[in-house]
């Protein structure tokens, strides 16, 4: 169920936040690292879509994928860095996503 919602963010990403690489979507039967973890999950378990959206800590999917890019901070005490410019513009993709789904006006 949370498919057409990843396809979603994957479409607005170029129009809104273009710096962003490209989203890794894992589909039916590709292995998901974050499957039942993060927050997306107990979503997910209610039957409801949800996606997580972060920084890449997991390569994949497919052959041509990119590396991981862990973050041996992460939550730890030094995890204290935050790249705002990144981060606004996760925010302004996923924004934008549920203005498109609030709206009916999703992007082709």
């Amino acid at each position: 169920r949370s498919m057409p919602l990843a396809d979603l963010i994957k479409r607005v990403v170029p129009h809104v936040s273009p710096s962003l690489p490209e989203p890794q979507i894992f589909g039916p039967g590709e292995e998901d690292p974050a499957d039942e973890r993060s927050d997306h999950a107990s979503f997910q378990a209610h039957g409801y879509p949800a996606c997580i959206t972060s920084e890449d800590f997991f390569g994949g999917p497919g052959l041509d994928a990119s590396e991981p890019e862990g973050n041996p901070n992460y939550h730890k005490r030094e995890d204290t860095f935050i790249d705002a410019v990144y981060t606004a513009d996760i925010a302004r993709s996923v924004g934008a996503a549920a203005w498109a789904v609030a709206t009916g006006r999703l992007c082709q």
